[in-house]
């Protein structure tokens, strides 16, 4: 914009700059930072799990898979609905979504004895996904068991 070396003030992080009538802009003064992330109203409250997941999300995509289950007996009342984000195309990847869905199934059939134990179930479907969909795709994106008591 015609403007030369001379005059131009670029601050580095930290450098406190001094405006007055009688003199030039000037770095006065240096102070010591730290990165605060700022996520909507909150300051300072995103953990570093959370970035990470956000990173994922940007890079793999997600898959949720949610699976009903019958509150008493445990079983699994109807095939898994199997929902995906930034992953792959659902009306394209029929194949792959019927593959998940058996892989979910043959999961909780191998703990049936377990199946109470929600937790349990939701770490090894993901577990068990997660490594049908890097040798399917070679991406890993964020899987999200729901189980959803019928």
């Amino acid at each position: 914009m015609g403007y030369g070396k001379g005059t131009l003030l670029l601050p580095a992080e930290g450098e406190v700059l001094e405006f007055s009538k009688s003199m030039a802009p000037r770095v006065a003064n240096r102070v010591e930072t730290d990165q605060i992330m700022v996520d909507g109203l909150g300051i300072g409250d995103v953990g570093d799990v959370v970035l990470r997941d956000r990173k994922t999300l940007a890079k793999e995509g997600i898959m949720v898979i949610v699976v009903p289950v019958e509150a008493t007996t445990g079983k699994v009342t109807a095939d898994p609905d199997i929902i995906s984000r930034g992953f792959i195309y659902m009306k394209e990847s029929g194949n792959l979504v019927e593959q998940v869905k058996r892989i979910v199934t043959h999961s909780l059939s191998l703990k049936k004895g377990r199946i109470h134990e929600w937790h349990f179930m939701r770490r090894s479907i993901e577990e068990d996904v997660a490594k049908f969909l890097f040798k399917a795709t070679g991406r890993r994106p964020l899987i999200v068991p729901v189980l959803v008591e019928v």
